[in-house]
């Protein structure tokens, strides 16, 4: 089984995107997900999580499966609005992942 996740880790503030990448994802999203300038955005390495064969060896992790984690060469930018109407507090999120050269493969919004 393979789990992907986007969540911020220490590594990722090291690799931060180039502002032209960034201005490149505020671009795409911003038609749809208007007051862009007040959204918090975040960026992060997508890692992979791959189950493993199960290990046979001595000791504590005797017949354990060892997940191994790989860092994909993708990068997600979130962006995240909180809009309020009326009494309610809508949280709307945009997503944007990126290959190792820039180029987009995948937007994604929640509203």
């Amino acid at each position: 089984m393979k789990t992907i996740s986007d969540n911020a880790s220490e590594e990722d503030e090291e690799k931060a995107i180039s502002d032209k990448w960034l201005q490149f994802a505020k671009q795409a999203v911003s038609p749809y997900l208007p007051g862009l300038d007040r959204a918090q955005i975040s960026v992060n390495q997508q890692h992979c999580e791959v189950d493993c064969k199960v290990h046979r060896g001595i000791g504590l992790n005797l017949g354990r499966k060892q997940a191994q984690k790989q860092v994909a060469d993708r990068t997600v930018v979130i962006f995240r609005r909180q809009v309020k109407m009326g009494e309610h507090d809508h949280v709307h999120y945009a997503r944007v992942t990126m290959n190792k050269d820039g180029k987009m493969m995948k937007m994604a919004f929640s509203r």
